[in-house]
């Protein structure tokens, strides 16, 4: 029977059709699809409840960087395709 699993930790879980799995995606973990149809997310990024305002701000900084780091790496790419 194919299935749908993921592990991580100390927590096995197994994915039933019309039913929904919320999980903490810190941990390492891992997903395996057997069911020969494609897994489909719906992602929520939410902040943890320990982290300070400090922190927060600093990752906000931390992601507005590696997206300003993306544009121009794409800007480069696509300067060189043009020639």
């Amino acid at each position: 029977m194919a299935k749908m699993t993921m592990n991580g930790g100390k927590i096995d879980v197994k994915w039933e059709a019309g039913k929904m799995v919320v999980f903490d995606d810190s941990f390492e973990h891992e997903v395996i699809n057997e069911t020969g149809s494609p897994r489909v997310l719906l992602i929520f990024d939410m902040v943890h409840p320990d982290m300070t305002e400090t922190m927060f701000r600093e990752l906000q900084e931390w992601e507005q960087n590696l997206k300003e780091q993306q544009q121009a790496m794409m800007a480069q790419a696509a300067q060189m395709e043009s020639g």
